[in-house]
Order: structure tokens, then C-alpha cells, then sequence
């Protein structure tokens, strides 16, 4: 099945000197030198395609571009896309590139002729080999583990760093289906035998029968858990726990993957949340639909979205509203133009849902969240997720002008 993933920043620039890496999804810009600190993994086999950028601005003129590459295990794919001189946008809609189990991927960003400093937003499509499954991926990008406390990440997102209270790493599931196929790697080995680093992904606040755990010890960098099947239910919690274990030696970083199959067909998960407290300001913020954990703020806060139907949208805090007030999510399709979904929570609510609406992507359109309140409601961590649907027996037809990269390829060689 085809699964959108949705990513970029939109308000950091992008390096007009150097190459930098940025994860394949998630609110990451590109200013990581180092390749594997933006790696994801794969869990499970299948293709990625449909890579689409968009640029706030031009890179300015003859001779000057940005080239992005889908990295496959540190080496540049086939899967590439150009944006040269006075062009704003590229896509790439012919190549795919086949990926399996235990792949890592990340984005490579090399500009040219200096161009112009911008912003980026990117889009990229996995379909999974097998009907039904699409990825969650997640990791610490460059944020190194704790060696002496027990930490907590979202299980799908990069770019946080590890938090002690579970409840700042939660994620609301959108809709039934079942988690299998851990995978986990470390940057480095955590010292000497038996020091260890144990990775579970837990459900509503407690390690279960079902939970995926994968413990990865000294001489090893990575491991993974292909036997047990996690069940999970729409309004269910996930969250990864981190356990160091004998007190290692050495604090690595951390990437995962893990294979969702959902009870309908053609759904796939967007789960997203903020890292810290949002409390009674910034009424009318906005967020990108899938983040690393960033706060509501009013800046350029969408991520790029290409063909594919929101829907299932979910929203839960850590604590109620309080008193009269309320605590409201919107989805925004474009920039500051809301979408049909929306969730209003209510004291004593701390969740909601909207099981009704739902929201049509075309290619290109940047899709966020925006947050709003009435009152002065109580400061809660907040997270939200979506499901994207592609109809497996209806795709849609209209992907696009698979000659656009090529144009904008010939535009910068000055061929055209």
C-alpha cells in the first residue's frame, strides 16, 4: 500500500555552502553534517518515490541550485531532485528506489554556484511491498541516550531528545491495527559486556505481553524484534522507553523502524505532539502536521503534503481544559486556510476526536495544525495524529508531471 510522508522547515535556512542531511520525515531542516545522525530505518520492504521539494525562494540565478538525494546505507540514490535559477519547486516521479528490511535512509541536501539561502518542505512516498503495511520511523537524530536514567521518545518523529516524564513523549493512535517488526540502531556499541541499551515500545503507559522489545548489548549496534505483534485500537497510547542496562559506557544516538498494518487497508499513521508544556498564550498558534516536537508558534509552521485524504483526526492533552474553558486542534490546508477537521476538547476531557471530516491533498500543498483556546486553559503536553489514506483498489491517477524534474535538471545545466 502507498503511504505520504510529509516533512521540511520552513523556517530555517538551507546551508548555501556545505552539504547537510535532514531526516525523511519530521519538521527537520537540513543542518546536519553528519549523514548517519539523520538516518531512519526501514522494517519492512518496499519502494520510496514520489519525492517532491518546494522552496520559499529561488536559488537566485544562472548557475545556482539545490540538489536533494535520497540517501540509501550513506550512499546518494537515483531518487534525486533539482531546483535551479529561478525555479521555487522540483519533483522526481519516475525513479523508485527498492529498500528491505533494516535499510537506512535519510535526505542530502548540496547546493551549487552558492545560491541563495531558503527554506525547504519535502514530501516522499513508501509503498510497502506486502498489501497493507506502511512505516513508522523515529529516532534521537543527534540527542545521544542516557547511560544512567531511563529515557522517552515518540515513536514516530526525529529530531527530540530523550525526556524523563512518559507523558511528554505520548502519541495517540488513529486508528485499529497491529505493530510488528522492530528495528534498532545505534550509532555506537554501549561499551563492554553486558552493558546494554533496551528499547520498548509501550502501550497506554505499561510494557504488555505484546510490547516490542529489543535489547541491543556491547559488540552490537543494532537488533530487532520480528516476533511479537502489538495490537493497537484508535484512542490507544504509544510511547518508546529507553532503558540503559549495566550501566554502559558509551551514549550512542538512536534510529528505529516499525511496520504498522492497519484493520482498514490503505490507512497508515501521522503521529506528531509537542515536547513541552503549552499553557494560555499563543492563541491561534500553528504546528507541522508531523514534528520533532515542536511548540505551537506563528511562524511558517507547514509541512509538504502531496495526493492522499486526512482523516481520523485525534487530540489528547495530559490534563483537562479546566473550568469552562476549551482547548481546539485544526487541520490548515494551505497557508492559514483551515481544513474540515477540527477537535474541540472540553473539561473534563483531555481527548477528542473527529471521526466525521475529512481533508484532500493535492500535490504541493503545504498541511499544518493550528492550535486555539478560549479562556485561560490549564498548560497540558499536547500530541495529535491523523490518518492518511490512498484507496489500494482506486489510486489516484494524477501524480503529477513526472517531466518536471527533468525541466528543472536542463534548466540548470543551461541546456534550456
Amino acid at each position: 500500500m502507498d503511504q505520504v510522508m510529509f516533512g521540511g522547515n520552513g523556517t530555517i535556512e538551507l546551508p548555501a555552502g556545505a552539504v547537510q542531511y535532514a531526516p525523511i520525515l519530521g519538521s527537520f531542516s537540513f543542518n546536519e553534517n553528519v549523514e548517519g545522525e539523520t538516518r531512519s530505518v526501514i522494517p519492512s520492504a518496499g519502494k520510496l518515490r514520489y519525492l517532491r521539494f518546494v522552496l520559499n525562494d529561488a536559488p537566485g540565478g544562472a548557475g545556482k541550485d539545490y540538489t536533494f538525494h535520497l540517501m540509501l546505507n550513506g550512499a546518494p540514490t537515483a531518487l534525486v531532485v533539482v531546483i535551479a535559477n529561478l525555479a521555487t519547486s522540483g519533483s522526481d516521479m519516475a525513479n523508485e528506489i527498492d529498500v528491505v528490511a533494516g535499510d537506512e535512509v535519510s535526505l542530502r541536501c548540496t547546493p551549487t554556484g552558492t545560491p541563495d539561502k531558503t527554506e525547504a518542505r519535502y514530501t516522499i512516498q513508501f509503498t510497502g511491498s506486502t498489501a497493507g503495511e506502511s512505516i513508522i520511523l523515529g529516532s534521537t537524530t543527534n540527542n545521544i541516550l542516557d547511560s544512567g536514567a531511563t529515557g522517552y521518545r515518540r515513536v514516530m518523529g526525529c529530531g527530540a531528545a530523550l525526556v524523563a516524564n512518559e507523558n511528554e513523549a505520548r502519541e495517540i493512535v488513529p486508528t485499529a491495527g497491529t505493530i510488528k517488526n522492530l528495528y534498532v540502531e545505534l550509532s555506537l556499541d554501549p561499551g563492554d559486556d553486558p552493558e546494554a541499551y533496551r528499547f520498548t515500545v509501550r502501550l497506554n503507559g505499561a510494557t504488555v505481553g505484546q510490547s516490542l522489545i529489543v535489547t541491543i548489548t556491547a559488540d552490537a549496534t543494532t537488533g530487532n524484534d520480528v516476533a511479537h505483534n502489538l495490537v493497537v485500537a484508535a484512542g490507544d497510547v504509544l510511547t518508546m522507553m529507553i532503558e540503559p542496562l549495566n550501566t554502559p559506557t558509551v551514549e550512542p544516538t538512536a534510529r528505529w523502524g516499525m511496520t504498522f498494518v492497519a484493520t482498514i487497508d490503505g490507512e497508515s499513521l501521522v503521529l506528531s505532539g509537542t515536547a513541552e508544556t503549552i499553557g494560555a498564550e499563543l492563541n491561534n498558534g500553528h504546528n507541522y502536521i508531523e514534528t520533532d516536537g515542536r511548540l505551537f508558534s506563528l511562524s511558517s509552521s507547514w509541512s509538504l503534503g502531496q495526493i492522499t485524504t486526512l482523516r481520523k483526526m485525534h487530540w489528547l492533552l495530559s490534563a483537562a481544559p479546566g473550568g469552562v474553558t476549551t482547548r481546539t486542534l485544526t487541520i490548515e490546508i494551505a497557508v492559514g486556510g483551515d481544513g474540515n477537521q477540527s477537535v474541540t476538547i472540553v473539561d473534563p476531557n483531555t481527548w477528542g476526536s473527529d471521526l466525521v471530516n475529512t481533508d484532500v491533498l493535492v500535490n504541493d500543498n503545504v498541511v499544518g495544525v493550528r492550535q486555539s483556546f478560549t479562556g485561560a486553559p490549564a498548560a497540558a503536553y499536547a500530541c495529535w495524529s491523523v490518518v492518511g489514506y490512498i484507496d489500494p483498489a482506486a489510486p489516484p491517477a494524477d501524480l503529477g508531471n513526472k517531466s518536471a524534474n527533468m525541466g528543472s535538471k536542463m534548466v540548470g545545466a543551461g541546456l534550456i
